[in-house]
């Protein structure tokens, strides 16, 4: 999958200096030592920034993203420069955070109609949603204020990342430095509350006894108080079928959401449907008609039966993007660091991956 994405991206890179970007920015999460990683985004973010300029013609709301991108840039270059040796595997996390951020904004210049590359269109529906929720000046104009805002939280976590790595305590012997589920809930927190409506999905993925399952419900509890949780499904063992997990989920979705019961209750009663065709029905199709954020809960989904996994994936990837509009939906998801889990959620620049062990995820 990956692979191909590479090759789709290389044959329009001459053509669209934007797609040369998005090339580039996908190399920062498999590039080691921070100054390299900043020497990447510095180089996708020169071009970005001619590109915005193109774009945004007389319109206050590109100037304002030209701004903060020429701010962020000019800090970026300063801290290449020094090669910060205090720096943490915390930093190139939150490097990578702000990667992802970019890849959007390049993302959304593709889509945008009065783009000199928008000939390209086609590519980017196969690659990202922005041509089904990008429609209108004032959608426009919502999105583009959105990427400043995604993209200054960042900025500020990576600032906050080489403040911290001056302090923090040297890893025990033989281990490495670890987050506390303080730590990993207010990361969760600040993914549930970016304007980013392109993350979808947050991954927590860690070894057994860890307390990933304790989070979970921690988050669900806070959602559901909230109202805007649609469901929870946690694999066991026994309870293990991407069928279990598909109609657990529309069940729950028809208890939180009372509105959207009887659209839900009708697709359910079909028994033989496929699961793609029954999770577009009961799941996809009835949040499409919601109005607000919303979220779900999948937890210890390493228990999900092999032979359904890698559809399972595939349904929560692309769920995101297919309902979110002007609101998102978004998946937090718990796991074991199983790899046919961990390595295609990786390669989806829509999700954030974490763990307890800094580095590590």
């Amino acid at each position: 999958m990956e692979r191909r994405k590479s090759r789709r991206i290389s044959t329009l890179s001459e053509a669209n200096p934007v797609m040369k970007n998005l090339q580039t920015l996908e190399q920062v999460s498999s590039t080691e030592g921070v100054s390299a990683q900043l020497g990447l985004i510095c180089d996708a973010m020169k071009q970005t920034i001619e590109t915005v300029k193109i774009a945004k013609q007389k319109d206050q709301v590109w100037s304002s993203l030209q701004v903060t991108l020429e701010e962020h840039l000019s800090t970026f270059e300063d801290h290449a420069k020094q090669q910060p040796v205090s720096a943490t595997s915390s930093t190139s996390a939150s490097l990578e955070a702000y990667s992802k951020k970019l890849q959007a904004v390049a993302y959304g210049l593709i889509h945008q109609d009065d783009n000199p590359w928008s000939g390209h269109a086609s590519f980017g529906e196969r690659i990202g949603s922005f041509a089904k929720r990008v429609v209108g000046r004032d959608k426009l104009t919502k999105k583009v204020a959105e990427y400043s805002t995604g993209l200054t939280e960042t900025f500020e976590e990576y600032k906050r990342s080489l403040s911290s790595s001056a302090t923090e305590q040297a890893p025990p012997a033989g281990g490495q430095p670890h987050r506390s589920r303080d730590d990993i809930i207010n990361a969760i927190e600040r993914w549930a509350r970016s304007a980013d409506i392109t993350s979808n999905i947050f991954c927590l993925a860690d070894k057994p006894g860890t307390g990933k399952s304790a989070i979970a419900k921690e988050m669900a509890r806070r959602w559901k108080e909230q109202g805007v949780l649609a469901g929870y499904f946690s694999f066991t063992p026994e309870n293990s079928t991407a069928d279990n997990f598909c109609t657990h989920i529309a069940n729950d979705i028809a208890s939180n959401i009372v509105d959207l019961k009887p659209k839900i209750e009708a697709a359910l009663k079909d028994d033989g449907q496929p699961l793609k065709q029954r999770w577009q029905k009961a799941v996809v199709e009835p949040l499409q008609d919601l109005g607000n954020d919303t979220f779900f809960v999948v937890d210890a989904l390493d228990a999900c039966s092999a032979t359904d996994i890698k559809e399972l994936l595939q349904l929560i990837i692309s769920a995101g993007p297919e309902i979110s509009g002007e609101f998102s939906v978004r998946f937090l998801i718990t796991t074991q660091p199983a790899d046919e889990i961990v390595s295609v959620l990786r390669n989806n620049y829509s999700v954030t991956v974490t763990s307890f062990t800094v580095g590590s995820a």
